[in-house]
């Protein structure tokens, strides 16, 4: 296929027309015109086909699957109509910020870089995690730098830097398309995706095919937590006890089954560790992608990565994961479990302090309350905007962080730790 220039905007969706509404006006907000949105619904029962008849706008393209898909066979279905030069995915609860495009294709076009990744926003839904209304969390920093893929992939396998800091197709990354085709192409059945995870796979597989990216701290996109996301309703539930219908139908059909050499819990879902998610997706990775770049996995040290990195909440499945594990392989638990989990340990609560006090002064955060109430996430887009035009002082960030926990309640504070913790 010759592709046209311009960006290809997917967003995949499901029974969310509540917020696809905004997701879809945030891109056609964009002040770069040459692009085009797809709109890709994995067979929804609300209101989503009329919601996107009423936009009456020539660069919208409807897809509908005539079944119901899993959400990585959703995805793979919505990229395979991007026509564009560029393309991105974002989530039916997410939005880009009026310049996005603008700025990507600025930089695509003088660095001839293949991949973009950028720092996202936060917005949280009123609603979710028992928030009665809306919380923006936005990072102030602005800066930019070309990274080497050689390097990034090992700080992400060795749970240095999270995934999100390398390119993906998903809210915040703008990849050239040729990139995705080769990927398909090297991979069985022409397929890109090839984890239950689309993101964390999307993250490694470009990664290994590309040397160099452009990364940026500035803020492109807003990444939403809803009541129907999938990633907040897996922390919101209780791993062993009290899963949500959400995260039940997501783990009951996964299009892709989880690798079978990690075993999963009681439940037969994957325990609440992100770093589980990036270990099984580079499990997942074809044979002639994984040959595309030196860095070689070791089990043993990625079991004692996922056990360093559990928390209070989360130890004791993260444990039993590791037991079953070594049983599975006739491993000894002493090859796993031993001091060096410790050491590790410490070293990623040393560096995940040492990130948040370096960053303390260009968090700013506004909400949750009636009096400064975010209804949705172009309220957030607009909100944006005005704090870039304040220029909050690094005294006055901190003050806003202050302000938003005692705002929360207990249990609001509980269900965001745990976001901030799992990356």
């Amino acid at each position: 296929m010759i592709l046209a220039s311009g960006f290809s905007v997917v967003i995949p969706t499901r029974n969310r027309a509540d917020t696809l509404a905004y997701a879809v006006e945030s891109v056609l907000n964009q002040s770069y015109s040459n692009f085009e949105i797809i709109i890709s619904d994995n067979n929804s029962k609300d209101s989503t086909p009329d919601l996107v008849r009423s936009f009456e706008d020539p660069r919208i393209k409807y897809f509908r699957s005539n079944q119901d898909l899993p959400m990585v066979k959703s995805f793979e279905f919505a990229i395979s109509h991007v026509t564009r030069d560029w393309m991105c995915l974002i989530g039916d609860d997410d939005a880009l910020l009026p310049d996005a495009l603008k700025k990507a294709a600025h930089i695509f076009t003088t660095t001839n870089l293949p991949a973009i990744c950028t720092q996202t926003a936060i917005y949280y839904w009123p609603g979710i995690f028992q928030l009665e209304h809306g919380l923006l969390a936005i990072s102030l920093q602005n800066s930019f730098e070309v990274r080497s893929t050689s390097k990034m992939i090992p700080n992400v396998m060795n749970g240095l830097s999270p995934y999100c800091e390398l390119p993906m197709l998903y809210t915040g990354s703008f990849v050239q398309t040729s990139i995705v085709n080769s990927l398909k192409d090297l991979s069985p059945h022409c397929l890109f995706y090839h984890s239950m995870t689309p993101d964390v796979y999307s993250s490694l597989s470009i990664s290994h095919i590309i040397d160099a990216y452009a990364y940026t701290t500035d803020i492109y996109a807003i990444a939403g937590l809803s009541g129907k996301s999938n990633g907040a309703n897996y922390i919101q539930s209780d791993a062993t006890k009290n899963l949500s219908s959400i995260t039940k139908d997501f783990f009951s059909v996964p299009g892709i089954q989880s690798h079978p050499s990690l075993p999963l819990n009681s439940n037969s879902v994957p325990i609440q560790s992100m770093h589980f998610f990036v270990y099984e997706t580079y499990l997942q990775l074809p044979a002639s992608v994984k040959a595309l770049s030196a860095y070689t996995a070791d089990p043993t040290r990625q079991l004692q990565i996922i056990l360093a990195k559990s928390r209070r909440f989360n130890r004791v499945e993260t444990l039993q994961m590791v037991h079953a594990y070594c049983h599975l392989h006739s491993v000894s638990p002493s090859r796993i479990i031993n001091p060096l989990v410790l050491l590790l340990r410490l070293r990623f609560r040393l560096s995940l302090a040492f990130s948040r006090l370096v960053t303390l002064g260009y968090r700013f955060h506004v909400g949750p309350s009636s009096s400064n109430d975010i209804n949705n996430i172009l309220d957030a887009v607009s909100l944006i905007g005005s704090i870039r035009a304040l220029r909050p002082s690094p005294l006055l960030c901190f003050f806003s962080q202050i302000k938003r926990v005692f705002l929360m309640s207990s249990s609001s504070r509980a269900f965001i730790s745990n976001v901030r913790q799992l990356r």
